[in-house]
């Protein structure tokens, strides 16, 4: 009996599966934690980059259904998720105590440099009034969610900018005693944090920064905090619970519509993309520090180096992620 498409296809993504290919895999999996915790850095992106974007789509909307061969290809990909994401989130945690403005604006190089990758995927469809609507779409979210966000959370901006020389943490300052309806906002938090790691050009924690839950959540890692306030863990849990459910969901819907229709749902990508990295020079976080130097100056030595390296990070994080982004499309090419 002649083999349907899903059962070809489930081939295709098993192909790699001697100790090179679980090897490709596990590293792919290392990145891939960094690419969730550290903002600029699209999951789907890299997953692009090592050419497992479409296997790592259809066999995690299919696990459920395939269970034991796809999960066989994703296991090396979760090991290294794990590792990836642990190093990533305690690096960028301490980072952020010293340099959380230019290591910001790194982040925010890195999206716009790998931009391009997502770019090409509409590079050439007709500019009509479809096409146009649905990439204005794409980039007016983000921007509402983040200019909603900052008006919403202005006054409360304003003391965290002088929470900053306080040294009052922002977990402190943001989650206070824990209101109810903050874990209700988890669930669908958690979601969308999901979705980014399924949409090209988006990233979880640049959404979280959009949101202002970023610093907050970083902060919150601590074994005394933790220790005092118990259910910042039950929030965490949610936030899981729902990142999960969003990365699963996502994968079906976006698996179907690219399988649909490629060119209609590459142009709401690319404006989601480009939004996103415009949200990164005025999303809460950032916005904090710029009310810090309006209302406090720049403080000390560490605030003068911060500024220093803000540029040259910014324009290093637009060159790194070229550089990789063209040699993924010079080999794609070649191949």
């Amino acid at each position: 009996m002649e083999q349907n498409t899903d059962e070809r296809k489930i081939e295709e993504i098993l192909a790699p599966n001697g100790t090179k290919g679980f090897l490709n895999r596990f590293i792919f999996g290392i990145i891939y934690g960094l690419a969730v915790i550290i903002p600029g850095i699209s999951g789907a992106a890299i997953s692009i980059i090592f050419k497992l974007y479409d296997n790592l789509l259809y066999s995690v909307s299919n696990l459920f259904k395939k269970f034991k061969i796809c999960f066989i290809y994703l296991l090396p990909i979760l090991l290294g998720f794990c590792i990836g994401f642990i190093v990533g989130f305690f690096a960028i945690q301490k980072l952020l105590e010293v340099l959380p403005f230019s290591l910001i604006l790194l982040f925010a190089g890195l999206m716009i440099g790998s931009f391009p990758i997502v770019l090409k995927e509409i590079k050439g469809n007709k500019r009509n009034i479809k096409n146009t609507s649905l990439f204005l779409a794409g980039l007016l979210i983000p921007s509402l969610i983040l200019i909603f966000t900052v008006i919403l959370n202005f006054s409360t901006l304003q003391n965290d900018a002088q929470g900053i020389i306080d040294n009052v943490d922002d977990a402190t300052r943001y989650f206070g005693d824990f209101p109810f309806w903050m874990f209700l906002a988890a669930i669908p938090i958690g979601m969308v944090m999901g979705v980014t790691q399924v949409v090209p050009g988006l990233s979880a924690s640049a959404f979280l920064m959009m949101i202002g839950w970023f610093s907050p959540i970083m902060d919150s890692i601590h074994f005394d905090y933790i220790k005092n306030n118990p259910k910042i863990i039950l929030l965490l849990l949610i936030l899981v619970i729902g990142f999960v459910a969003g990365f699963f969901l996502t994968s079906k819907l976006i698996d179907f519509a690219i399988n649909k229709n490629r060119i209609t749902t590459y142009q709401v990508i690319v404006g989601l993309s480009l939004g996103s990295i415009l949200t990164m020079f005025l999303n809460p976080d950032i916005f904090t520090i710029y009310l810090s130097w309006y209302y406090n100056g720049i403080v000390g030595t560490r605030g003068i180096v911060d500024i220093a390296l803000a540029v040259p990070l910014l324009i290093g994080g637009v060159i790194l992620a070229y550089v990789l982004v063209r040699f993924e499309m010079k080999k794609t090419a070649e191949n």
